[in-house]
């Protein structure tokens, strides 16, 4: 990151300490293009036992884990005091 700005306190310039809470610094994102040939081997294999019971297991745990993701992030929500959830909203609307 050639021009960053590093303070003399940190180990890492702004952009790569965002990167650190999302991974790596030097991690890179996976393309569509990156998953096509595993997304064309799941999907033959999905046709070849469209009844398995694998399916339905497999959707109800995503499923499930979804669910359980925002219901644990509308508890948080609820949770914030007043104050804090108008900072918040605050904070994501200078990101828009």
């Amino acid at each position: 990151m050639l021009g960053a700005k590093v303070s003399c306190f940190a180990a890492y310039c702004r952009s790569q300490r965002t990167a650190l809470r999302h991974g790596a610094v030097d991690l890179e994102a996976t393309t569509k293009a990156q998953l096509k040939p595993y997304l064309k081997l799941v999907r033959s294999r999905i046709a070849k036992s469209p009844n398995s019971q694998a399916w339905v297991t497999l959707d109800r745990r995503w499923v499930g884990q979804g669910i359980a993701k925002a219901e644990q992030a509308e508890r948080d929500r609820k949770a914030r005091k007043p104050k804090e959830r108008q900072e918040l909203h605050v904070a994501l609307s200078k990101l828009v």
